[in-house]
């Protein structure tokens, strides 16, 4: 699990590789094993998009219940 993120981003960005960890383990014991072996959250000028092993969330999003 890795988090990209610049030093001025939100303070949750300093627990974004744990949540990420906990997601994948949490939705592999719900559904099945995530099948990659890598798991990438960057915060940058983009949001909501997903790709395998990587997602990007926009800076400042946190507690606006949408990227937008």
């Amino acid at each position: 699990m890795q988090s990209f993120y610049p030093p001025v981003a939100d303070s949750i960005w300093r627990e974004s590789t744990r949540m990420v960890r906990h997601s994948i383990k949490h939705y592999s014991e719900k559904w099945f094993s995530y099948p990659y072996p890598t798991a990438i959250n960057v915060n940058g000028p983009v949001g909501g998009m997903e790709y395998p092993m990587i997602v990007f969330c926009a800076n400042g999003a946190a507690g606006k219940g949408s990227s937008a």
